[in-house]
């Protein structure tokens, strides 16, 4: 299953040694063993989104299963209680012409007969009502085993799709795992990288230290008679009065109608946890925080950035607008919200909080969508 194949792709990823550059300084071969470690946690968040993306679908495939189920059923109930009531109806019209005597019986109609040509015409009409009665008993017991058998499939669906919601949660428990492994590998090499910056910060102090005092004993060694010359320190004439401001972005074009609302709704997310299947302020996961803002603007998405894709309208990246859709990965694993500016507001990844960031920071876009 595509579960299994991708559990398959995090174990390899995390079990890959960091191999430290050679014949660098030590600071330099740990600044590339912290590269190394962050392109992995990168390529594990975006599988693990990947696993949510699924594990969405498959939760959503599972409840339409057990929809079905129940209007089976249904079928099913109405089916046995049509048949029960039509056999009773044929029971009740056997005791009633057993017990009924002349008037309901067959041999009431045959003595009461007075034309032989009438007699056989009017037995038939006794046969036909009952036999009616009988076949109809017979299609509703067809009718019934095809519900049944129907039922048995529905149920084999419903457990293999249940079957692949644990299969994908078991994988997405073993992806957080990976995912923790390397933050906490990611914690103890920036940890030994600012030792080693510090060491080396400090020895340079030292040596800095050291050739001022030597270069103070040989001007005393040399100089006639003390000197009272000021030094003067040398001015930096930077340029005065920079802007602190940054560029300002373009204004953007006219949101579409509902488009400000999902965009308030996902920006007061803010620092909201990241959760696997997430979709309401407890904490969401990225196509959870699209559908949920959006939902408050009025518009219905679906939970998969995949399924979202498919269900918005294609704009190009001229035409963005502050509510469109920004989607990344082949295939689409992860969705964040243009907000302007080049920025959008999104859910990372597990370990982290909806937040903002500029449009390429996820990578390059592969399209967008307008809900």
């Amino acid at each position: 299953m595509a579960a299994t194949a991708l559990l398959a792709g995090l174990t390899l990823v995390a079990t890959t040694a960091v191999t430290p550059a050679s014949g660098q300084s030590p600071i330099e071969d740990k600044r590339e063993e912290a590269r190394q470690v962050a392109a992995r946690l990168d390529e594990l968040s975006a599988r693990y989104e990947r696993l949510s993306d699924r594990a969405n679908e498959a939760e959503a495939e599972l409840a339409e299963v057990e929809e079905r189920q129940g209007q089976a059923q249904a079928r099913l109930d109405a089916t046995i209680a049509e048949r029960d009531q039509t056999r009773g109806q044929l029971q009740t019209y056997a005791v009633d012409a057993y017990l009924g005597g002349p008037d309901n019986s067959a041999l009431s109609v045959a003595v009461e007969s007075r034309d032989e040509r009438e007699m056989p015409v009017r037995l038939g009409y006794l046969d036909s009502v009952s036999g009616n009665r009988a076949q109809l008993i017979d299609q509703l017991a067809a009718r019934e085993q095809d519900v049944q058998d129907r039922m048995v499939d529905l149920e084999e669906n419903r457990q293999a799709a249940e079957a692949l919601v644990a299969e994908i949660d078991q994988a997405a428990a073993d992806a957080q795992q990976a995912i923790d492994e390397q933050q906490q590998l990611q914690s103890q090499i920036d940890a030994e990288l600012e030792d080693l910056i510090e060491e080396q910060r400090a020895a340079e102090a030292a040596a800095r230290q050291a050739a001022i005092d030597a270069a103070a004993a040989q001007a005393a060694a040399e100089a006639p008679a003390p000197s009272g010359g000021g030094g003067g320190g040398t001015i930096d004439d930077g340029s005065g009065g920079g802007s602190g401001g940054g560029t300002t972005a373009p204004t953007p074009a006219p949101p579409a109608a509902g488009a400000a609302g999902a965009v308030a709704a996902a920006m007061s997310m803010q620092g909201v946890p990241y959760r696997w299947g997430g979709a309401d302020p407890s904490g969401f996961d990225c196509s959870g925080l699209m559908m949920w803002a959006w939902a408050r603007a009025g518009r219905s998405l679906p939970h998969s950035s995949a399924a979202q894709y498919g269900a918005t309208r294609r704009v190009s990246s001229s035409d963005l607008q502050p509510g469109d859709l920004v989607f990344y990965g082949s295939p689409i694993h992860h969705v964040g919200m243009y907000i302007g500016g080049g920025m959008i507001v999104h859910a990372p990844h597990s370990g982290d909080v909806v937040r903002t960031a500029s449009l390429g920071y996820v990578g390059s876009p592969i399209g967008y969508g307008r809900p």
